[in-house]
């Protein structure tokens, strides 16, 4: 189960460092720290960093297809840990109707990389252009957000929303996403409530 605080600013040498969540397992084993603070451009640079009783490391960034920008970048993430602190999930605004969402596995205390594939809001994009029968390839348009762990702990169930996602319109269309292998496919129940979930964009 994960809880999280909004704590007080702080101050981080010349700049402002402002500590946004505090994310803790279910055993406290765990602690997922998100912070912000001023970028040399007058914005706010965002970084998230994951540490236990013995060590501390920053969580990668990983860019965001042909915008080629990375979470540290613009907005704040949302950030969901897997039950057993084995995986963690991240979803990350880049723009109006526009967002990343990325998969990391634990290998070692504070230490978490890169899934086999990475980017679920690819993943995710392309299974829904194949059921749906797109004409356009997947593309950077549409969000991918969590709605919760299975209870085997070995998938993930995610929903896909957005406007002009490979020319359809989208919401809260469903499928389940292999942790070990990346993989996404939609269950049978899965495909009865995603019936009309999406339709031909106007655009």
């Amino acid at each position: 189960m994960e809880t999280s605080a909004r704590l007080a600013r702080c101050t981080c040498m010349l700049r402002v460092c402002i500590l946004l969540a505090l994310t803790t397992s279910a055993t406290a084993g765990v602690r997922v720290e998100q912070t912000s603070r001023d970028a040399a451009d007058g914005g706010l640079e965002y970084q998230v960093t994951i540490a236990d009783d013995t060590s501390h490391a920053a969580l990668p960034e990983l860019a965001l297809g042909v915008y080629g920008t990375t979470a540290t970048v613009g907005f704040e993430s949302q950030l969901h840990l897997a039950p057993g602190d084995a995986w963690l999930f991240r979803e990350q605004k880049i723009a109006h109707g526009v967002g990343g969402a990325y998969l990391y596995r634990r290998v070692k205390g504070a230490v978490f990389v890169a899934s086999a594939k990475p980017r679920v809001d690819l993943t995710v994009k392309t299974l829904f252009g194949k059921l749906a029968g797109a004409r356009r390839p997947a593309d950077e348009m549409g969000i991918v957000e969590f709605v919760e762990w299975t209870r085997d702990r070995k998938a993930m169930v995610v929903a896909l929303r957005g406007r002009d996602v490979s020319r359809f319109d989208v919401v809260d269309w469903r499928c389940t996403v292999d942790l070990a292998t990346g993989r996404a496919h939609v269950t049978a129940a899965q495909a009865r409530a995603n019936r009309g979930t999406f339709h031909r964009s106007s655009r």
